[in-house]
């Protein structure tokens, strides 16, 4: 299988100094746990072409900067190849803002979080998808970094995590070939606690921030969570279907 990570934010200097790029990050976590995978990397926000979704095995959305409202002219670039690549059935996975431009574009809403910026380790309830975690889990710890968050999701989409937080965590959309998580599985410790001190004194104050990094040495699921999504980027192709016969334009209107 090769997945087509799309580039689509760049990690602050001092994360890229210390850890690289937002890309590596999900490529060496997946990497860990299925080393067979192979990547194209598609620099979406360097202006890149995207390619034919029919021409790609999977794709895999990764963080940004960026908000799935802002206008700019690869984003809306982006909005008409997810619909596309969701009408053609093609295996996605997106992380934080990728899970909330799927969300956007295949029919729900996006907006700021009413509980404000969310950093450290977030606990969430497991409400679907058990068979693609270990028997016996019924919640799932990872590290997040978000103001933004999926507000309501789209209409054929199942809520795979959830928490009073973030009522909208995790979806598996009704193609039954994607999959999107509001966490960042793909970042340690350090990267966790790098991204909690950059909101120290703006907009957070010192003591949100000494709680959200004393809280990442906590054990956290990630490995789980990146299981899980291997499993079901291997598994999806077989396990395709559709609920109705619908489509999405790019704006995420439903179109018959």
């Amino acid at each position: 299988m090769e997945i087509a990570i799309l580039h689509v934010g760049e990690a602050p200097r001092q994360l890229r100094e210390q850890h690289g790029r937002f890309p590596s990050w999900f490529q060496d976590s997946i990497n860990a746990i299925d080393p067979d995978i192979r990547w194209r990397e598609i620099r979406v926000i360097d202006g890149e072409l995207l390619p034919e979704p029919r021409d790609l095995d999977a794709i895999a959305i990764t963080g940004s900067v960026f908000g799935v409202h802002d206008r700019t002219p690869w984003i809306d670039r982006l909005c008409t190849f997810v619909a596309d690549a969701f009408n053609a059935k093609k295996k996605m996975v997106g992380i934080c803002f990728g899970h909330q431009l799927m969300a956007h574009v295949l029919g729900g809403t996006v907006g700021r979080s009413p509980g404000g910026w969310g950093i450290g380790l977030h606990r969430y309830e497991l409400t679907g998808g058990e068979h693609l975690f270990p028997d016996g889990i019924s919640s799932i710890a990872v590290p997040v970094s978000h103001q933004d968050q999926v507000t309501a999701p789209p209409a054929d989409s199942q809520v795979l995590l959830r928490s009073s937080f973030t009522p909208y965590a995790g979806l598996l959309y009704g193609n039954g070939v994607g999959l999107s998580v509001q966490g960042h599985p793909e970042f340690n410790k350090s990267i966790a606690k790098l991204f909690a001190e950059l909101r120290r004194g703006n907009p957070l104050p010192d003591d949100v921030v000494n709680r959200a990094v004393a809280g990442l040495d906590a054990p956290n699921d990630n490995l789980a969570l990146v299981k899980g999504m291997v499993r079901f980027l291997r598994a999806a192709e077989t396990g395709a279907h559709r609920r109705g016969q619908h489509r999405h334009d790019a704006c995420g209107r439903w179109v018959d």
